[in-house]
């Protein structure tokens, strides 16, 4: 999936990339990328690797 592509992700889903308005972020010692309204965090799935959607870390 390419980087930038607008609409919700289920949480799960792998991007390979994430676009350059990705801004990091610290949660409880863990690192975030939070970008339109999406959290991401670095992750594999297989032999895949990129960054997966995950939930609003901070609730």
């Amino acid at each position: 999936m390419a980087a930038g592509v607008a609409g919700a992700l289920a949480v799960g889903t792998l991007v390979g990339a994430l676009s350059v308005s990705a801004q990091p972020m610290v949660v409880n010692n863990q690192t975030y990328y939070y970008d339109q309204g999406t959290y991401y965090q670095p992750c594999y799935q297989g032999s895949e690797s990129g960054y997966c959607v995950v939930p609003d870390p901070n609730q």
